[in-house]
């Protein structure tokens, strides 16, 4: 069974030309693009400390450095976590204390929101350590400059049984919980 990168892969293998993704900030990415976008972005993850099994919120505004994100994340062997940026800081720093996560990726507009979230869940004493908060997301290009070599391809982690993301929901207790 595929993963999703692998799917990525094989359209960039069949269709390279093709749009793949694109967002109203502008950008546009053929398959090629994308995947070559995830590579970028899965190799920053490595040069980050980033591991697989890590789980790495991405707390940003909707765009395809978002996209890249994730998938680079997925790439990487790392588990991650769609947290949406319209929430308050409260209730990202509960999510943060839930996730436990190794670090948080996210854009210039989201900074602000998870670095305070990052900080008020360790004082809290929900992390035993500061929260790193990786901040990088923005325009993507096919020609963006590389981040580093990618990480070895995590075997296991890229098989189609295991989880591609968490996504949060409050169901009807209104306390966070996770969905793989």
């Amino acid at each position: 069974m595929l993963s999703l990168v692998h799917v990525l892969e094989w359209r960039a293998a069949t269709q390279p030309d093709a749009i793949a993704l694109s967002d109203d900030r502008g950008a546009e990415l053929t398959y090629a693009g994308l995947a070559a976008a995830i590579e970028r972005a899965a190799a920053g993850c490595a040069a980050a400390g980033i591991r697989p099994g890590d789980v790495v919120p991405v707390l940003a505004r909707n765009q395809a450095g978002w996209v890249t994100a994730m998938f680079g994340l997925i790439r990487a062997g790392a588990l991650p976590a769609a947290v949406n940026w319209r929430l308050t800081e409260p209730v990202v720093a509960t999510l943060l204390a839930v996730l436990d996560p190794a670090a948080v990726v996210t854009d210039r507009d989201c900074h602000a929101l998870a670095t305070g979230a990052a900080g008020e869940a360790t004082a809290a004493g929900a992390a035993d350590r500061p929260v790193p908060v990786l901040t990088g997301l923005g325009p993507v290009t096919a020609d963006s400059p590389p981040d580093g070599q990618p990480p070895e391809r995590p075997a296991a982690r890229l098989r189609g049984p295991e989880p591609a993301i968490l996504v949060h929901t409050s169901g009807t207790t209104g306390r966070p919980k996770l969905v793989p």
